[in-house]
């Protein structure tokens, strides 16, 4: 598979505000991204049971973005989908990476519950895709 870029994800907007948001999707036409901008928390999900976040900003819109931040964070956004596309190796998460993923996020979970946050951020900014690399390269 070759490397994707932030140019080759598609955005397809959904709904154009509160809660402003698009599905991202492939060049092959798979689904690989869900955004939302609601109460001014903007998240890059994956598709699937899972839903790992790997993307989470804070722009000044709140359901809409203001005038001038939509093309940075849709920037961001389908950046991040694309560099967690590459460390998977473009694969859909597999079930030992689905297990792993939510362990995590339930750490992250209970750590958020303690006010300090530190998990959830490196979780979503390092972790996820490093599983995924891991698990492929033979940590099966």
């Amino acid at each position: 598979m070759s490397t994707l870029t932030a140019g080759d994800i598609r955005l397809d907007q959904t709904c154009g505000a509160c809660p402003e948001q698009y599905d991202a999707y492939a060049p092959d036409g798979r689904q690989v991204g869900y955004l939302q901008l609601r109460h001014g928390s903007f998240t890059v999900q994956m598709p699937g049971a899972s839903g790992t976040v790997v993307y989470h900003a804070n722009p000044a819109g709140d359901g809409v973005f203001d005038p001038g931040e939509r093309d940075e964070y849709l920037r961001e956004a389908t950046q991040t989908i694309a560099a967690y596309l590459n460390a998977a190796g473009g694969a859909d998460p597999d079930a030992m990476t689905l297990a792993i993923t939510a362990a995590l996020e339930e750490a992250a979970i209970s750590d958020w519950e303690e006010r300090d946050g530190k998990v959830i951020e490196i979780y979503v900014s390092q972790i996820a895709a490093v599983v995924g690399r891991v698990l492929r390269e033979g940590g099966h």
